[in-house]
């Protein structure tokens, strides 16, 4: 079986391990990078199964475009997909990643809601009038772009000179997510801390959660990525609340394989933040930490995928 791990910029070593186990399996597997693959129309050379690991920048990324084109090239090909463009979609937005939570919860009758305020809007100037609104409310605002990543282009004001310093100096007429701020739970250290859920759907089609993590932010640092100073531990026992509304977030996305990051306030209630695709590109020390059975099960779902695919190809 031929297996493309799909994904641009800053490779590391997630996708090395998903290549290693699929060669170990007897597969042949590669990362690609759409924007440098040459796209023809012998089908012969399509891989039988794409695992997506998608990652954008912004919505203009000239990799867009490559991911649709080589998305659509597999699937005229009749290749199995893990992780699908639509996926991508939604995923990579944070305003429509909420919108499809809740539109999802609502069609089940589930009237709590698990995402903050979240408002989405065009330019500094509408960011600033809903930004003052949020912060009269909450005491401060989170304001995110809608790609955002590895905790890039996320920032946060508390008052409205930090507000508009940041709408001068930081954004530009574009758009914007801003989102009422979560007051985190804190760790030993006295820094933030959240979640990180690793989940995948099985051969049955259910989401299962290999594992959780805590993301420790340092001290003073709103925000608890990796590359922000923050560490990760062990969130174990493993929540049953956190396997409950991963279930609902991945069935309301589309996905199959993802990182799921939520938070605890400080009253105990949980909040989804966002969804990575692209998610545990760390050291390979680090991805130990929590063991493997989230490539394993990514893996084991690639091969249910192109092994029950129907037969086609134009």
């Amino acid at each position: 079986m031929s297996i493309h791990v799909v994904k641009h910029a800053m490779v590391g070593d997630a996708e090395e391990v998903l290549v290693e186990i699929a060669t170990a399996r007897g597969h042949a597997a590669e990362i690609v990078d759409p924007r440098e693959r040459v796209l023809s129309l012998d089908v012969q050379v399509a891989p039988d199964v794409v695992i997506g690991r998608y990652e954008l920048d912004s919505f203009t990324d000239p990799a867009l475009s490559a991911y649709l084109a080589h998305g659509d090239w597999c699937a005229a090909a009749g290749a199995a997909v893990v992780n699908s463009l639509d996926f991508l979609g939604l995923c990579q937005d944070k305003f429509r990643t909420h919108v499809a939570v809740c539109r999802h919860l609502r069609s089940l009758g589930i009237e709590d809601t698990i995402s903050p305020e979240t408002l989405a809007c065009f330019g500094r100037g509408r960011a600033r009038e809903l930004g003052l609104k949020i912060l009269g409310r909450h005491g401060a605002v989170v304001i995110k772009r809608p790609c955002s990543g590895r905790g890039e282009g996320v920032f946060v004001a508390g008052d409205p000179r930090a507000l508009d310093e940041l709408l001068e100096l930081e954004l530009g007429e574009e758009l914007l997510v801003l989102q009422q701020p979560i007051d985190k739970e804190t760790n030993a250290r006295g820094g933030f801390r959240d979640f990180r859920v690793l989940a995948c759907r099985r051969g049955a089609g259910r989401v299962e959660v290999a594992a959780a993590y805590h993301r420790n932010g340092a001290p003073g640092e709103f925000k608890t990525n990796g590359s922000h100073g923050g560490g990760i531990s062990r969130a174990e026992p493993l929540d049953p609340d956190l396997v409950r509304w991963s279930r609902l977030v991945m069935d309301a996305l589309g996905g199959d394989v993802a990182g799921l990051d939520f938070a605890r306030d400080r009253s105990g209630r949980l909040w989804l933040m966002e969804v990575n695709i692209a998610f545990e590109t760390l050291r390979r020390s680090s991805l130990t930490l929590f063991g493997d059975a989230i490539w394993q099960w990514t893996v084991d779902l690639a091969e249910s995928r192109a092994y029950s695919r129907p037969s086609t190809g134009w």
